[in-house]
């Protein structure tokens, strides 16, 4: 385990005011209130350990020299990072699911957005 970054991201996250804090939870996190504290450390740890050393290293030294500018950047960028891959993810799913005849069947914009709706509802 990358104790180094866990105690980076620690250090970070105290850092951040509860304002920033609450914005970081909503951007990265999503909204959902059942995610806690204890979600967002083992997800936390979960991604120390799959991010790379020089990755790490990289962080710290933004950590010293760079902005608030700077980590909120990061930040939109890591959220559009998950965004891209849900959107993987869903369309991966979608695919799996697919069925060409019954994609004939569907005759309105309305029938394609319920379709939609259904197929990505519990994504």
């Amino acid at each position: 385990m990358n104790t180094q970054l866990v105690n980076s991201l620690s250090q970070i996250i105290q850092s951040l005011t509860p304002e920033e804090r609450e914005l970081l939870k909503q951007k990265v996190w999503s909204e959902d209130p059942k995610n806690t504290n204890q979600d967002l450390v083992s997800i936390s740890l979960r991604l120390s350990s799959i991010i790379p050393n020089d990755a790490v290293e990289k962080l710290k030294k933004i950590n010293t020299i760079g902005s608030q500018e700077d980590w909120q950047e990061i930040a939109d960028l890591f959220a559009r990072s998950l965004l891209d891959y849900q959107y993987k993810i869903v369309t991966k799913t979608i695919t799996q699911q697919f069925d060409s005849q019954w994609l004939c069947t569907l005759e309105s914009e309305e029938d394609l957005l319920n379709a939609a709706v259904e197929l990505t509802k519990n994504d």
